[in-house]
């Protein structure tokens, strides 16, 4: 256990790590080697953090949640309690993930998103559990684009897209790709129109557009 009393966690090799000005990790946590931490960073009770994970600066990590190795969050994320992220998973800047979420393995999530509590991604779409001798495993993970939007209890099948800006009701079960700035929803879900465009965030070759005010720039149109 690292000597700092913000370090509350258990480092299972804390020389390996890189930890900057973290404002706390509370009790019962676990951090495998080879991490890397950056400043301001909150993590709760309870949480288990695999080798070679990277967590930048100002990210929150909620209780209870489980990141699986070289699982990457840069700076100013929220991660609800009880989120599992299974590995080789990255999540973009700004992005809030909700509570009992579940990111699964070489998942990507882009910047500025919003996933609400229940999700589920899947990347395996043929279910090879004990078959893997005959029909290997190909891992096809979905990826959801800079600031995009998900409802409550959303299903994502293997290898699915959800676009820039694009929206997904709750409830949704994604089986085929959202384009971008469209609102979607259903069983299966479908696109049904474009999203205001007072509601989309601005973007300019990947990087997000700031106003004056410190704001998001918002406006983007697709149509």
């Amino acid at each position: 256990m690292a000597h700092d009393p913000r370090y509350e966690g258990t480092f299972t090799d804390i020389n390996s790590c890189i930890v900057g000005k973290i404002d706390y990790i509370k009790s019962g946590s676990v951090i495998y080697e080879n991490c890397i931490i950056g400043d301001g960073v909150m993590i709760g009770h309870n949480v288990v953090i695999e080798e070679g994970c990277y967590i930048a600066d100002r990210t929150f990590i909620g209780h209870n949640c489980v990141l699986r190795p070289h699982t990457e969050i840069q700076k100013d994320c929220v991660i609800g309690h009880g989120t599992v992220f299974e590995g080789h998973c990255s999540v973009g800047e700004g992005t809030l993930i909700h509570s009992q979420c579940h990111i699964t393995l070489n998942a990507e999530i882009g910047k500025y998103v919003f996933i609400a509590p229940m999700f589920l991604g899947a990347n395996d779409s043929k279910m090879v559990h004990q078959r893997r001798h005959k029909h290997p495993f190909i891992v096809s993970p979905p990826i959801i684009k800079d600031g995009a939007r998900i409802a409550c209890g959303v299903v994502m099948n293997p290898g699915v897209t959800i676009g820039e800006n694009a929206v997904v009701g709750s409830g949704a079960v994604v089986t085929h790709d959202v384009p971008d700035g469209m609102v979607a929803y259903g069983v299966p879900a479908k696109a049904v129109r474009y999203v205001d465009p007072d509601e989309n965030i601005m973007f300019k070759d990947g990087l997000v557009c700031m106003g004056e005010d410190g704001n998001l720039l918002l406006g983007k149109s697709y149509e």
